[in-house]
């Protein structure tokens, strides 16, 4: 798949290249990056290549949008290079485990601390 097939294939038509992007927090993602007008601002669309379809003939891909202001490095790479990388940066999904933690946590956590408690 080409750059301009992957455009045709997602109604990209605002261009777009494969790269890897860097984020502050040393978060890396690989995939095909376009920009996009979405919530009122510009955002960086980043399509991640997760693997082919059950014929074998077309990429499937999870779709992620970041503000351009956390964006620490953008590189170019080839399509081969970016599949293969996305492999190894595949953002970690949503778990129902996070859910659970959420949900059991003690509400001690979020209780504030009274001034007097505070100052000693």
């Amino acid at each position: 798949m080409d750059e301009s097939k992957h455009r045709k294939d997602n109604n990209l038509d605002n261009g777009g290249m494969w790269m890897v992007a860097e984020f502050l927090g040393h978060h890396k993602l690989a995939g095909f990056v376009t920009e996009e007008q979405k919530w009122g601002q510009v955002l960086m669309r980043i399509d991640i290549p997760t693997g082919v379809d059950c014929e074998g003939k077309k990429l499937k891909f999870t779709t992620q949008w970041y503000g351009t202001h956390a964006l620490y490095c953008a590189t170019p790479v080839n399509e081969s290079d970016a599949i293969e990388l996305a492999k190894q940066y595949r953002p970690r999904p949503f778990d129902k485990f996070d859910l659970h933690r959420e949900a059991n946590r003690n509400l001690d956590d979020y209780r504030f601390v009274e001034d007097d408690e505070f100052n000693g």
